[in-house]
């Protein structure tokens, strides 16, 4: 399939490429690794299943290659957060270390901009108008550093009524204001991804709490009012530990 690629712009052959690097579904196949078909943003769960994850005709091979690095190196942050590789501050902060801003920060927007251009019921509620569109793929492309006052995202450790959810994958279905700015969210194994609607963020409480180079804060946050309980519930029915939250 020869198109424009949607990140270099470049007539070009495209590959299928996963909106979610497929480690991201991890403990949430089936044991014929399917992926339940659903829509948080009209809340319904469409008949069959998706293999492999949600997958679309977006890049071209020189791009795959191009974002995979930062997938491999994401996926060891990713690792070594669930590995305990944090330094506790208190009951609502930790501190993490010795991490590359760069390679994080290109990774998560990279994941934020292909959700806003999927097509894909999962991701039908990621939205941005069409210049943020554009800088935030200028930024993904950039070799240089992308500054952290530019979309900054802030990490956290997601929590459903109080309880840590470690392996389920939670798109955005309603809007999350934090620091007056709006927000693009995800959940994927462990974590909760927050992009900060912003081109130039001057928010000091922001840029101390955000993804940077060498230490920065992975926060404790409780997500009930920004997802919807019974439906999450009713997509997870199979995942015991999701099974776990709800019913201890």
């Amino acid at each position: 399939m020869y198109e424009e690629c949607k990140l270099c712009k470049q007539i070009r052959e495209l590959r299928k490429s996963h909106i979610i690097p497929e480690w991201g579904y991890k403990n949430l196949y089936d044991s014929k690794h399917r992926l339940l078909h659903t829509s948080m943003y009209e809340k319904i769960v469409y008949p069959g299943y998706k293999q492999n994850g949600a997958k679309e005709y977006l890049l071209c091979e020189e791009c795959e290659r191009f974002l995979s690095k930062t997938e491999n190196y994401s996926k060891h942050f990713y690792t070594s957060i669930k590995n305990g590789d944090l330094q506790r501050i208190n009951n609502y902060f930790w501190l993490k270390k010795n991490m590359e801003h760069n390679k994080l920060k290109r990774f998560f927007l990279s994941i934020f901009y292909r959700m806003i251009i999927s097509k894909d019921e999962m991701f039908k509620y990621y939205y941005l108008a069409e210049n943020q569109i554009e800088m935030l793929r200028l930024n993904i492309l950039k070799e240089n550093l992308i500054p952290i006052s530019f979309y900054p995202i802030v990490i956290s450790k997601p929590y459903i009524m109080n309880k840590y959810v470690d392996d389920v994958l939670i798109t955005q279905s309603c809007n999350y204001i934090l620091h007056n700015y709006s927000t693009l969210w995800v959940v994927f194994d462990g974590l909760l991804a927050t992009l900060i609607v912003s081109e130039n963020i001057v928010d000091i409480d922001i840029l101390n709490n955000s993804l940077k180079e060498g230490e920065f804060l992975v926060h404790k946050t409780n997500i009930d009012d920004i997802i919807d309980k019974d439906f999450v519930m009713k997509m997870f029915m199979d995942n015991k530990k999701v099974r776990d939250v709800y019913f201890p």
